[in-house]
């Protein structure tokens, strides 16, 4: 049995070896010394992972490596070999590689390999040349990889069904812990801890999947879901950028309880359906500082309820400070504001309102946010999120000029266009979607370099009476054509 600490090891020689013979091709001759000499590092790197799983799988997907199935967990000393080796894979639109018999092979050979892949960097079509030159007899012992060949896949059924009742689990949650702060007892949060802890999980494994939990919309239970969908994005949008554990934890309970403040606003202001008078809109605007008020209620240690009201305080000011609640602060928004601004104003856009009882499509809302840059939005952060949800947010109905309808899964890997996946949309005997074809629009004709699929029209789902995550918890990491 190789321990854990044994397996990472092998694997950050590994990826160290073939991060170095990719650069070390750009500048010596195969016969070169030191280029055999790193040939046959990578050998014994690769042999090292041969002799623990019987095969060796290198696989990009959704810029992280994965190797043998399993996410690459590395030392921050190699970070910079694994995103410069992430560029090149994305670069030369290369999924991953499969190597076997790697025992029977020699340095030279590696060397071709190599001096190959380097070749590739410079053709028009670098993914689809190199995969017609490693067709070569000489290239047995070395293949790509395709989409349909991430084995990581066999926990989709398990982690969808574990999403969803996580979902669950956290709407029962916050249900119960609001419904007793309108009763005035007192509540703890310790089941609200855990739910976030098991998202964290979720995000761990399969960022997709928690994304696709977001997209969740109750229009009955819209405070419940929405405070739900803000921590989920929350949470996404701190692992994006790096945030410690602890942290991450920290900023989901933030998202969670942010809008608690709203037990104290009327009902009927909350459902209004017609425009708010100044008197009511002021009274909106306390919902901030309430919920500072509502946390230090909270059954739960002093120094961490301590750390979750700032935030939520915040989440309305604006990183200029021209928001609410007003006061003569000075000092910027924290991180976590900043961040639970974002994942609020996009949940809130996306979602069904009483007085705005059609939302607005995911891609717009994109658009709306993108003109509060530099005034409500932190400027950095709001990049972070579009590159995180996509151009096409996950769950946006497109119509395309196939005479087709299809919806966002997810952003095509290494699309330079931004162009996502998409799940095809098809009416069956009842009249309801169900799913088609998986569809990667960022493909071209190699001929003629035109997109096989254009994008018409871009709608919220809502509008065809389509809840996006009993696609996204149920969609497999097919092969996209």
């Amino acid at each position: 049995m190789v321990r854990k600490k044994d397996k990472i090891t092998a694997g950050e020689d590994f990826l160290q070896s073939f991060f170095k013979l990719s650069q070390i091709s750009k500048l010596y001759r195969f016969d070169n010394q030191l280029f055999l000499d790193n040939a046959a590092e990578f050998l014994k790197a690769t042999n090292d992972i041969n002799d623990m799983d019987g095969y060796v799988n290198l696989r990009l997907f959704r810029g992280r490596f994965y190797l043998n199935e399993e996410r690459f967990t590395h030392h921050p000393s190699v970070l910079h070999a694994v995103n410069q080796l992430a560029e090149l894979f994305q670069k030369c639109d290369i999924p991953g590689f499969r190597m076997q018999n790697t025992k029977l092979i020699s340095p030279a050979e590696v060397i071709t390999f190599f001096t190959l892949l380097n070749k590739a960097e410079h053709m028009d079509d670098p993914g689809a040349w190199l995969q017609l030159q490693l067709e070569d007899d000489q290239y047995l012992w070395v293949e790509m990889l395709s989409d349909q060949d991430f084995a990581v896949t066999s926990r989709k059924p398990e982690l969808e069904k574990i999403a969803r009742g996580t979902y669950s689990t956290a709407l029962t949650t916050i249900m119960a812990l609001t419904g007793k702060l309108y009763s005035q007892k007192r509540v703890g949060i310790q089941k609200s801890k855990r739910v976030i802890q098991d998202m964290i999980e979720i995000l761990l494994e399969d960022e997709a999947a928690l994304l696709g939990m977001s997209t969740i919309r109750n229009y009955d239970d819209y405070t419940y879901t929405h405070s739900i969908n803000v921590a989920i994005l929350c949470l996404c949008l701190g692992q994006r950028i790096g945030l410690a554990r602890n942290l991450v934890e920290q900023l989901g309970l933030c998202g969670l309880f942010h809008d608690l403040g709203k037990v104290d606003i009327p009902l009927e202001l909350i459902t209004k359906e017609t425009p708010l008078t100044n008197e009511e809109y002021e009274e909106i605007k306390n919902h901030p500082l309430n919920s500072v008020q509502q946390i230090i209620k909270l059954n739960a240690n002093h120094a961490l309820k301590a750390k979750l009201l700032l935030p939520p305080f915040e989440h309305h000011l604006g990183v200029d400070l021209s928001g609410y609640p007003q006061s003569d602060r000075k000092a910027p928004l924290s991180l976590m504001g900043r961040i639970l601004a974002i994942a609020d104003q996009y949940d809130a856009l996306t979602s069904s309102r009483a007085y705005r009882p059609t939302p607005i499509s995911p891609d717009q809302a994109m658009g709306l946010m993108m003109r509060d840059a530099g005034t409500k939005l932190d400027v950095l952060l709001l990049k972070v999120f579009i590159n995180m949800v996509g151009i096409y947010p996950i769950g946006t109905v497109l119509v395309l000029d196939r005479n087709e309808m299809g919806m966002v899964l997810r952003t095509a890997e290494n699309s330079e266009s931004g162009r996502p996946i998409i799940c095809l949309l098809q009416k069956n005997q009842d009249g309801k979607f169900e799913k088609g074809e998986t569809v990667d629009l960022s493909k071209r004709n190699p001929q003629t370099k035109e997109f096989y699929r254009d994008i018409i029209a871009s709608f919220h789902p809502s509008e065809y009476n389509i809840q996006p995550a009993d696609f996204l918890l149920g969609f497999g990491l097919d092969k996209a054509v």
